[in-house]
């Protein structure tokens, strides 16, 4: 029976048109019909409608430059479990990490380093940047771009780290250890901004994205 009451919830409000099935305003030319408690603007646009009309609202996640809504004037937004949680799963492996917190181990130390530092990191947002390409967030360090021609440039994701072996096996029992901060400048962990050329050489393991200017 528990079950069952949020599908009836989300059933009736979509045929009463409420609690996120009102739409955006914008709908005639987004075509955004909205979804179960969706949030919407002030001015009762969808998220993709607001950051075209208002960018000045949303920042890039540093990892897979997506557009975030800012928390506030001052602090930034984030990806939360889509890009933070799974690098930092990533890195403590990579770079071999020993934990000694029984109930909270490195992965989690580094994923929560991510978060509460990438608030104060701000990036552009990729404005073409949506439809399959968001599938693949997950480990994604941005690299830069190649300018293919003078309307085409790529940008492009590194799924790969490689330690050096100085810097494996250390062990991690905190957000605020400093190891962590160390490992993410030393290999650029949030990347350069939006759009800056990069001279790094692509491998098939990377991912990439071709934005039209």
């Amino acid at each position: 029976m528990d079950d069952f009451e949020p599908w009836d919830s989300a059933i009736r409000s979509r045929m009463n048109r409420t609690n996120g099935f009102e739409g955006c305003i914008n709908q005639e030319q987004c075509g955004h019909h909205g979804f179960y408690s969706q949030e919407y603007s002030k001015e009762g646009l969808c998220d993709e409608c607001e950051c075209r009309q208002f960018p000045d609202r949303f920042v890039a996640c540093p990892f897979c430059r997506d557009h975030m809504r800012k928390l506030s004037y001052a602090e930034l937004s984030t990806c939360y479990s889509l890009c933070y949680h799974s690098l930092g799963n990533y890195i403590a492996e990579r770079f071999q990490m020993v934990s000694i917190n029984g109930l909270k181990g490195s992965s989690w130390c580094v994923s929560d380093y991510l978060k509460s530092t990438q608030t104060s990191i701000s990036r552009k947002f990729m404005k073409g940047l949506k439809g399959p390409r968001k599938t693949n967030k997950g480990v994604m360090i941005y690299r830069g771009v190649h300018h293919l021609d003078n309307s085409i440039i790529r940008h492009i994701w590194s799924t790969d780290l490689q330690p050096e072996e100085s810097d494996l096996r250390y062990a991690v029992d905190s957000p605020d250890n400093g190891f962590i901060g160390y490992i993410c400048i030393k290999y650029k962990l949030f990347g350069p901004e939006t759009g800056e050329e990069t001279s790094y050489q692509i491998t098939n393991d990377d991912i990439t994205f071709d934005e039209y200017l």
